[in-house]
């Protein structure tokens, strides 16, 4: 089929985005940490802070909206003018409150170096509400590899601007000027290469029809920053901070490779499912494909961590990190097993229901704060393991949508990937059966664990050898 092709050619722009990414970003910044002093990172990283929010705020969930319209040309068009017009406005009113208020937004973090900083990477916000609408063009054509070379530009900015001011003495002005540079410059090309220019003239019932979807987006999006932030503010107020230190790295490395995996695919799935929401059929053989990769690769990532935990801290942590090892190794086995319905919450965003989604989001955060109150008392162990086990408080909502509204039942999901869930068990009987043998070898325990782990890869590789085809032909095909 043409479009699952197209679904493949832009997850695999996507993921070599990613890669990219995560190559050149770590490399200038490690580059830069040897030039510039960690007060310069921290001046800046309080405006990165602030606008890493208002971002959320100012794109007001339009470029979802935009991704999942259905296909009518006659209102498609009016519905980008509707999204551009909105951005714009809600991206001056925030420009104008940061710009104005930041000496005041300084002093609230304590830095008032960071005043002139806010002021000036402000202007970031008006850039992205310039472009936020051609973005989500690009998206939902699945036009990644469009996308793969304007993320070049964001990557590569920094290595062209921000090391000659570095090296000059500009100090924290090299990371500043650099991204904005980079957002400058994506702005530009997205611009003159957009077919769709808009009109001059503002439609407030395709405005109003826009806010009606939109405001559920950044409903859904702040629900996804406030366990963040309560996270923080109870391992603070409750536990020590050497638990907020383990927390918080075991946290972001969770994110990192998680975000390797999944932030290049799931954006294109959701975009691929939005083509797809009038076909029922087609819809729901996606949505079953889409959960079996997505669930292998987190699923994978999360067992890999939780087996070799001990010998992961030992090779990437000195000895003052030792309590970090079973931190890592739950935190990636429960949050990486919560793939499991991870590309079906994109199939249900794809049908438009933003509202169902927003609420169920907003239930389980209520729902899952008197757990946390409750089971941070009890250490920084159980605190991670409650955290984690509370992004399942999601299921049953997202779970009741896509049976009534898709036609997938929960027990068609769990047939789905039922020989991975075997393989799951029986790597973690195996693992807690070795782990009981009292080896007193680390390197023997380690062989053990390692051949025990292939044989059941390797024999689930050979039960889902359909599955493995399916997914090289297609490869090949593209």
């Amino acid at each position: 089929m043409p479009l699952l092709k197209d679904t493949l050619n832009a997850t695999l722009w996507s993921v070599l985005a990613e890669i990219i990414a995560k190559i050149i970003s770590p490399a200038v910044f490690l580059i830069l940490t040897h030039i510039l002093s960690p007060s310069d990172f921290g001046v800046v990283s309080v405006a990165t802070t602030i606008l890493g929010l208002i971002y959320v705020v100012s794109d007001m969930g339009t470029s979802k909206v935009l991704i999942q319209a259905e296909d009518d040309e006659g209102n498609i068009q009016k519905l980008y003018d509707a999204a551009f017009y909105l951005n714009i406005f809600v991206g001056i009113i925030l420009f104008l409150v940061v710009f104005l208020f930041s000496k005041e937004l300084a002093s609230f973090y304590s830095q008032p170096q960071s005043d002139s900083v806010i002021k000036v990477m402000s202007v970031q916000i008006l850039l992205y509400s310039l472009c936020s609408v051609q973005n989500a063009i690009r998206k939902r054509n699945l036009d990644f590899r469009f996308l793969f070379y304007i993320r070049l530009i964001t990557i590569c900015s920094p290595l062209l601007i921000a090391l000659p001011i570095a090296f000059s003495g500009g100090g924290y002005w090299a990371i500043v000027l650099s991204t904005i540079a980079g957002s400058l410059l994506n702005t530009v090309v997205l611009w003159v290469k957009s077919k769709w220019k808009p009109i001059l003239y503002i439609n407030w019932h395709m405005i109003y029809r826009v806010i009606g979807k939109s405001i559920w987006n950044t409903i859904e999006q702040i629900c996804v920053w406030i366990p963040v932030c309560f996270d923080t503010f109870l391992i603070s107020k409750f536990l020590s901070v050497n638990d907020l230190g383990l927390y918080t790295t075991s946290k972001t490395l969770f994110n990192t490779a998680i975000g390797l995996l999944f932030t290049p695919i799931l954006p294109v799935l959701f975009s691929a499912f939005s083509r797809y929401q009038n076909s029922g059929k087609l819809l729901r053989e996606a949505l079953l494909f889409s959960q079996k990769v997505v669930f292998l690769l987190g699923a994978s990532l999360g067992l890999f961590v939780y087996i070799f935990n001990s010998y992961i801290s030992d090779c990437f942590f000195s000895n003052t990190w030792s309590e970090i090892s079973s931190i890592l190794g739950i935190m990636f086995l429960i949050m990486g097993l919560e793939s499991f319905y991870s590309a079906f919450i994109e199939g249900v965003r794809s049908k438009g229901y933003f509202k169902e989604i927003a609420v169920n989001a907003s239930v389980s955060i209520l729902v899952a704060i008197p757990f946390l109150l409750l089971s941070v008392k009890y250490g920084l162990f159980y605190y991670v393991v409650v955290r984690s086990l509370a992004l399942y408080i999601h299921y049953p909502g997202i779970f009741y949508l896509l049976d009534k509204k898709i036609g997938i039942s929960f027990k068609q999901s769990v047939y789905n990937v039922r020989f991975i869930l075997i393989s799951i068990i029986i790597m973690l009987l195996l693992n807690y059966c070795l782990e009981g043998l009292g080896v007193e070898s680390r390197f023997g325990l380690f062989l053990l664990k390692l051949f025990s782990t292939v044989s059941v890869l390797l024999i689930f590789l050979f039960v889902e050898r359909k599955f493995l085809k399916q997914i090289l032909s297609l490869v090949m095909k593209r």
